[in-house]
């Protein structure tokens, strides 16, 4: 107890302040131009849905299968949120620096990528284009595509961030191409994926910013869809349908 009494004190917070300004209706923070317990998605629908977009210190995943557009979603989602005010990294495993750039820029600009990549774009686009890296350029954010696409190194670059940048958004594309926490190296694939879900949540909460996760579905993940649509059921996937992970139904 002597010990304990000579440490650090208790991280305790103060009943007062933990309310906060929850007794301030949604409109209420809008028009003060801040959300205290959201970071806006950048689609107002979705916002409106999410009672003022994703919830601070919560882990979001996207899922689906190879192909279907994950990468592209996080992008778009990153793009929004970050023109909205968001402070953003985005950690890539699947876009190096340059490429990630130029997908931002393509979608920024609503201009085709292989015609910006090709140099094929019109005036028109050309014109879009340097208008919106004048934009991006305003905008505070960072991307990461270190080969060591490790859960340290992530949350050593995200706390980082935050302590110089201030830091609103992370996202990470995606979590199955990830490497283990070194200490859970030997375990099951399983087992490390659910190490890495809950380190995921454990930053999203301690630094009270929004983790934005791509994940993969199982392979039988769209036989199922097809089945449960024919058979008149909701097609939708579900949180089992997530490739290898038991813990993403409770931790995101």
């Amino acid at each position: 107890l002597e010990q304990l009494a000579a440490t650090e004190s208790p991280k305790l917070a103060a009943g007062k302040d933990v309310l906060g300004r929850r007794d301030q209706r949604p409109e209420q923070q809008e028009e003060e131009g801040e959300d205290t317990f959201h970071t806006s998605t950048g689609y107002p629908c979705l916002d409106k849905l999410l009672a003022g977009g994703f919830a601070k210190g919560e882990l979001v995943l996207v899922g689906g299968n190879s192909g279907m557009g994950k990468t592209s979603l996080c992008v778009e989602f990153f793009r929004r949120m970050v023109a909205k005010g968001a402070r953003g990294l985005y950690f890539s495993t699947e876009l190096r620096a340059d490429e990630f750039a130029a997908r931002l820029t393509a979608q920024e600009a609503r201009v085709d990528l292989e015609a910006l990549l090709g140099g094929k774009q019109d005036q028109r686009a050309w014109d879009r284009m340097i208008g919106a890296m004048g934009r991006m350029r305003r905008w505070t954010w960072a991307v990461d595509d270190s080969e060591e696409a490790t859960i340290p190194l992530i949350a050593h670059h995200a706390r980082h961030r935050a302590k110089t940048a201030g830091l609103d958004l992370l996202v990470v594309d995606h979590i199955h191409r990830l490497e283990p926490i070194p200490e859970q190296a030997r375990l099951p694939r399983r087992d490390q994926l659910d190490g890495i879900v809950r380190v995921l949540q454990r930053l999203a909460r301690s630094l009270g910013i929004v983790v934005l996760a791509a994940a993969q579905l199982n392979d039988d993940s769209r036989a199922k869809a097809e089945a449960n649509t024919k058979g008149g059921r909701d097609p939708r996937p579900t949180q089992s349908n997530f490739l290898d992970c038991r813990t993403l139904g409770k931790e995101a």
